[in-house]
């Protein structure tokens, strides 16, 4: 009697502190058809997705003005997009300062998924072999799930390519 009451007490407690955890999360998936990663994280009230604060990809291609089709691109952006709280959808972008490249976001979150679309479009500084360019991914579907691995976490200092 004694070890299913302090087991109900435990499970009690757990569900109590349980919308404190829930505060925030990760959802990672992949882009599709590439083998890059994305991953978003979001705030959530009340078991809802209310804003995405973070946004990364890794190892998503990418088309630029000089150097053409190259591999990957990675990014790191922070982010304030609301997501309508009656649809689940929400749209963004980010505009890079000093350029005025824009990159854009939409999609629209299912549960534990979210579907969507992103468009990389940023200048970058030569960098090694790669001289000083726009480039652009294009708009790419992607698709990921609440709590998978992040497949955009690196050791490395972060760029975008």
């Amino acid at each position: 009697m004694r070890i299913g009451l302090i087991a109900a007490v435990a499970a009690g407690a757990l569900v109590i502190a349980a919308p404190a955890e829930a505060a925030k999360g990760t959802y990672a998936g992949s882009v599709t058809n590439t083998t890059g990663k994305i991953a978003l994280d979001v705030k959530i009230q009340q078991g809802s997705v209310t804003k995405i604060t973070h946004l990364r990809g890794k190892g998503i291609p990418s088309n630029c003005e000089v150097s053409g089709q190259i591999p990957s691109v990675n990014f790191d952006l922070a982010s304030n997009i609301a997501v309508n709280q009656q649809t689940a959808k929400f749209k963004g972008n980010y505009t890079q300062p000093t350029y005025g490249n824009v990159s854009t976001i939409k999609g629209t979150f299912f549960g534990n998924t979210v579907e969507g679309k992103v468009d990389v479009n940023f200048h970058y500084q030569a960098e090694g072999q790669y001289p000083e360019e726009n480039c652009d991914t294009g708009k790419l579907t992607f698709k990921a799930k609440f709590g998978a691995p992040d497949g955009t976490q690196t050791q490395s200092r972060p760029n975008w390519r």
